[in-house]
């Protein structure tokens, strides 16, 4: 059953709460939330289109290793989602912010699994973020993230995600793989492609 007026979620500072199971504020009317640092997994479709919700927040001691598929799908005004730079967060999976206008994104050090088309359809996204120390994603100039297709490799081989204000770009040469809906936003007029791109 769907508490379409439920407005506000308050946890417990106490609270030992580990996984926001699959669906389990989907079409709420909530408009912020605080995740809980216990909170381990955030399942696929547990905030679906939830229209109101504008803000995410983690807790600094976020404990945080998952989200869903189409955890945020649909949820139009959500603007902000805050990691904290001490975050345990692995994986983001896939259409995890479909719908959403994300404006920024900082991807934490601890993220080393974002899943093909975690970034799909997020059509406002002007500033994108990696955490240094990260061991497999990399940030150049906010405005792009590459990446290590095997966490392995030593150079970084795949592009991941660019900001949808690009309208002109020189892919670096190192680059072997364009991932998928890495340019799907993008306005993205002139691109250079190096000869070492072979997917």
């Amino acid at each position: 059953l769907l508490c379409l007026k439920l407005t506000e979620i308050e946890f417990s500072k106490y609270s030992e709460l580990e996984i926001i199971e699959s669906g389990a504020f989907q079409e709420t009317s909530i408009e912020h939330i605080h995740i809980p640092p216990s909170v381990i997994e955030i399942c696929d479709i547990a905030f679906y289109n939830c229209l109101q919700l504008s803000e995410v927040v983690f807790h600094k001691q976020s404990r945080l290793k998952t989200i869903g598929k189409q955890a945020f799908y649909g949820c139009k005004n959500l603007s902000r989602i805050e990691f904290q730079p001490n975050s345990e967060l692995r994986t983001i999976k896939e259409k995890a912010f479909l719908d959403t206008k994300l404006a920024s994104i900082s991807i934490p050090a601890s993220a080393i699994d974002l899943e093909e088309g975690w970034c799909s359809g997020i059509e406002n996204l002007k500033h994108v973020e990696v955490e240094s120390g990260n061991a497999r994603y990399l940030s150049v100039d906010g405005k792009y993230i590459i990446g290590k297709s095997n966490i392995e490799r030593e150079d970084y081989d795949m592009l991941i995600i660019c900001s949808c204000d690009l309208v002109e770009m020189n892919i670096p040469d190192t680059i072997r793989i364009i991932g998928p809906f890495a340019l799907a936003q993008s306005k993205i007029q002139r691109i250079l492609i190096p000869a070492n791109v072979t997917k």
